[in-house]
């Protein structure tokens, strides 16, 4: 899947998040927009022939040669940033944070079950973007112990830090509605547990149940749903989730 973005927004709603274009462009999946005899696949939405709105075809990075591009670290946690009272050089240990070579951006990592997909990042105003070529994946801890028994799986990637920091086993999705990373990675591994972190608005819930769905055959699955609107924000002002 390529993700909708600013500069190619959903041909079918006009909206910049959540919709996607299949890898070959001619198709577009729109979760928002629901028209009779059109067919809806899973959580990706309902599915519509690409009237013309077509992104560019970018193959995807060798993101390894692209990672030697990568500056280091700025000496402090940008203004805009929701990492507040998280050090930076825990960050960047575990979660391969680096400034892109504009020195604006923040990158981060996606991976899959195969390796590296993609690479997501925020700007110098705060809007989370992915490169083109990325495919959605899971936000992972460099060190990452793949026999981890209980894993907690996250609504995305500063939710994934804040957890990681308080110490807790954490993945993370790119957002709520992209589970397939995270069934991939229960099928292939086969935790003993998995905790979702909802975050605690309607779309968070909704997509934690629905994700509590696709994992309950395959392993023991509940849902968190913290006190405050997220993971991160209940950690930060409460000391607990």
């Amino acid at each position: 899947m390529i993700r909708v973005t600013q500069d190619y927004p959903c041909p079918i709603c006009g909206h910049d998040k959540w919709c996607s274009f299949s890898d070959n462009g001619e198709w577009v999946y729109c979760p928002r927009t629901n028209r009779p005899g059109v067919e809806r696949i899973g959580e990706l939405g309902w599915r519509y022939p690409n009237p013309g709105v077509i992104p560019p075809i970018i193959p995807p990075y060798d993101y390894e040669s692209f990672q030697t591009y990568w500056y280091n670290l700025p000496s402090s946690i940008p203004s805009h940033s929701p990492f507040e009272g998280i050090p930076i050089g825990f960050i960047d240990e575990y979660f391969l944070i680096k400034d892109d070579i504009t020195r604006r951006s923040w990158v981060y990592p996606m991976y899959n079950v195969n390796g590296m997909s993609g690479l997501q990042f925020r700007d110098g105003v705060g809007n989370k973007k992915s490169y083109p070529g990325t495919r959605l994946g899971l936000f992972m801890p460099r060190d990452w112990d793949v026999g981890t028994p209980t894993v907690y799986i996250c609504e995305g990637f500063s939710d994934t830090v804040a957890m990681a920091y308080a110490g807790f086993k954490a993945l993370g999705r790119a957002c709520a509605t992209h589970n397939k990373a995270a069934v991939e990675y229960v099928e292939t591994y086969s935790p003993e547990r998995v905790i979702i972190v909802a975050d605690n608005d309607e779309i968070g819930i909704k997509g934690a149940n629905h994700l509590q769905t696709l994992l309950t055959p395959l392993t023991d699955c509940d849902i968190l749903i913290p006190e405050l609107k997220d993971a991160r924000e209940s950690l930060r002002k409460l000391g607990r989730l």
